[in-house]
């Protein structure tokens, strides 16, 4: 029985106790903060009715009680005083509407705040005048108008794509070709041999045609329509073929002829050097 005494007595010694208060009224609530020796640790409970609102505070230990009149709309007076058995502190709380109460400590628990609300109060959206809001028929269709401008953008650059391959493709296919023809007038104009050894067919029109070297000649053939640059000798091959727009008379083919003479030289050399070539490796074989 005697330790059961000395252990009630010695309770408050290990209590924080409360050094100042301060109440902070504002437009829709009020704060009240509380102060405290070190750090406290007590537990808080709360108990409402009839205008009063009471809030307990374990292991808090005051001097005097404190009575502060408040003028707010929210809650009216304060009162602080210890409960009849002496085991916790009672924050009285007096209001003429129901009231919501949020209680927090600070991080380092010296402190713990009160903060009192209107019990259901209405939270105001405040939309600024000069905002509109959209509504969801709206709000689709920009969304389906987005879409369609997208997809046009893709299907025209899909058509210039196309064009511009097209254009590529034909630049490739004119520079691949060994001859060139130019509408430019000739230095030196020459005559075409006129004791050709050119073989002729039937429908074959044999239009112009020049000497390279003693055995080698360059003819141009007329057929349905179409013109075509043969080279005859020790072989025969057709160097090229076009529409009768490119060579229109003797002075394009002299013309022709002579921008691509080195090249129509070079060939022949190269044919020569590979027929040589395959002469030797039979020899050898």
């Amino acid at each position: 029985m005697r330790f059961l005494l000395l252990l009630f007595i010695s309770l408050p010694i290990f209590a924080s106790n409360l050094l100042t208060y301060n109440i902070y009224e504002r437009g829709d609530r009020v704060d009240i903060m509380l102060s405290f020796d070190s750090a406290y640790d007590g537990s808080l409970k709360q108990q409402s009715g009839n205008g009063v609102t009471d809030l307990l505070l374990s292991d808090l230990v005051i001097d005097n009680d404190i009575d502060k009149s408040i003028n707010s709309d929210i809650i009216q007076n304060l009162f602080i005083t210890t409960t009849a058995d002496k085991t916790a502190t009672k924050v009285e709380l007096k209001w003429n509407e129901p009231i919501s109460i949020t209680a927090s400590k600070t991080a380092d628990k010296f402190g713990l705040r009160i903060r009192v609300a209107k019990l259901n109060q209405a939270i105001k959206t405040v939309i600024p005048p000069n905002i509109k809001t959209k509504d969801s028929t709206n709000a689709s269709y920009d969304i389906d108008s987005k879409y369609i401008t997208v997809i046009i953008i893709l299907f025209v650059l899909l058509i210039v794509l196309f064009f511009v391959k097209k254009m590529i493709m034909k630049q490739k296919i004119a520079a691949n070709s060994p001859f060139t023809v130019s509408k430019g007038t000739p230095t030196k104009k020459q005559q075409p041999v006129k004791n050709s050894f050119v073989p002729v067919g039937d429908g074959v029109e044999v239009l112009y045609e020049k000497s390279l070297d003693e055995t080698n000649k360059v003819a141009l053939l007329s057929f349905e329509g179409k013109r075509y640059l043969v080279l005859f000798g020790s072989s025969n091959v057709l160097l090229d073929k076009f529409g009768e727009d490119k060579i229109k008379d003797e002075e394009d083919f002299e013309v022709f002829f002579e921008e691509n003479r080195q090249k129509l030289g070079r060939y022949l050399e190269d044919r020569r050097n590979s027929l040589n070539s395959y002469k030797d490796m039979i020899s050898k074989d």
